[in-house]
């Protein structure tokens, strides 16, 4: 089997994280700012366990322990490129596909609409979201007007 296939599929990943990325350039810039700061309040965390330690600690001595800081903190934008975060949140939680319905107060049934779900997605798991009580007062006194 060839690699070509799987090397366009990752080079059109790259593609489409560098466009992301340039589409929303001030966010960009933000997250750079933001783990530039993030970078310097673990160096300095970890200078002063150093300090505090001794010149060596668990082997590491200062030149790693800022190597081991500045390579996380590039590495946290570098995946953020190639992984869109709704991936990361997915494998975090184990969540699958999500598919929403928002009944209309037309006769559906809860039956009909758990087998109209499993036509279109094998059902492993199956949440109910209630609007605010707030919203549904809203709209009755929408409706009766």
């Amino acid at each position: 089997m060839s690699d070509r296939p799987r090397l366009r599929a990752y080079l059109a990943f790259a593609v489409a994280g560098f466009r992301r990325h340039s589409t929303y350039r001030q966010a960009t810039v933000a997250a750079c700012g933001t783990n530039s700061v993030f970078g310097f309040l673990r160096a300095a965390v970890m200078l002063a366990v150093l300090a505090a330690g001794g010149s060596v600690i668990a082997g590491y001595d200062a030149p790693k322990l800022m190597t081991f800081v500045w390579v996380g903190q590039g590495s946290i934008g570098t995946v953020l490129i190639w992984a869109p975060p709704e991936l990361a949140g997915r494998i975090r939680t184990g969540d699958g596909r999500r598919i929403t319905f928002a009944l209309d107060g037309s006769a559906t049934t809860a039956g009909q609409l758990v087998r109209r779900l499993a036509e279109i997605a094998s059902l492993r798991d199956i949440s109910v979201l209630e609007p605010d009580i707030e919203d549904v007062v809203a709209r009755l006194y929408t409706r009766s007007r």
